[in-house]
């Protein structure tokens, strides 16, 4: 009876405030916006139809410098209903939004028929006719300064450490000192010249590991860069160079 009451308690307060107060609210501690990968800008979010898609994550610094994270989720429109978004708010930093798509939601949107984003210095949810700009902190160097005081923080071996999409902007911010032993450079399709990072140690061009990497400007390759024998990477003997799921590994 207790645990019920305390729940319904908790509901009434998220859904007392609007979707777009609370994230206001909420987003303006922002330190680090993550869109998900290969999430387009400026256009409506259509397809696959009544899909829940992954949005974006938001790093969030609280009182006492402690960080969380919200995950902002949206369900495409169909022929059955309109769409929603909705909020989820991690409990541990480090987990991942994808694994969490069917929490319980902090707060909802429904009836949303066109759906947009856009992030530079600010970040912008356009919703049907109304466009809800957010002021955020954004500012990776001060994502880093909080970590580097929390002595307990560090990656995982073959987490990625540093990212960018295919228009070359950053989706991951460098965090590749708090590694456990060391991160090592792949070579991805995405962005020539510049490299995903892994923490593992670098043991480029051995079999089934990331191929070594050549100096970029001496192949002559401008784009493409991701195919089987491509001359922007090497391997160990007489291993060779393959393109698998978007990088150059040795087999």
């Amino acid at each position: 009876m207790y645990v019920l009451i305390l729940n319904f308690f908790f509901v009434s307060i998220a859904y007392s405030h609007s979707f777009e107060e609370l994230a206001l609210k909420r987003w303006s501690a922002a330190v680090e916006v993550n869109l998900a990968q290969g999430l387009k800008q400026n256009i409506s979010i259509k397809e696959p139809k009544d899909t829940v898609l992954e949005i974006l994550n938001v790093t969030l610094l609280r009182e006492g410098k402690t960080l969380s994270t919200d995950c902002l989720f949206y369900k495409t429109p169909s022929s059955k209903g309109s769409g929603e978004l909705y909020i989820v708010p991690l409990t541990q930093f480090n987990d991942k939004c994808r694994d969490h798509i069917l929490d319980t939601p902090l707060v909802r949107k429904t009836g949303i028929f066109n759906f947009g984003i856009s992030l530079d210095s600010n970040l912008s949810l356009l919703v049907d006719d109304q466009k809800t700009k957010i002021g955020t902190n954004i500012d990776s160097r001060n994502l880093y300064a909080v970590l580097a005081g929390k002595s307990n923080f560090k990656l995982k071996e073959n987490d990625i450490c540093f990212d960018v999409d295919f228009e070359c902007k950053v989706i991951q911010s460098d965090l590749c000192d708090f590694c456990p032993a060391g991160y090592s450079r792949v070579i991805t399709d995405k962005c020539p010249g510049i490299y995903r990072k892994y923490c593992r140690q670098n043991s480029c061009g051995a079999r089934g590991e990331a191929a070594c990497i050549r100096g970029f400007k001496s192949t002559g390759l401008k784009e493409n860069i991701c195919i089987n024998d491509s001359p922007v990477g090497f391997c160990r003997g007489d291993l060779r160079v393959f393109c698998k799921n978007n990088e150059l590994i040795c087999l």
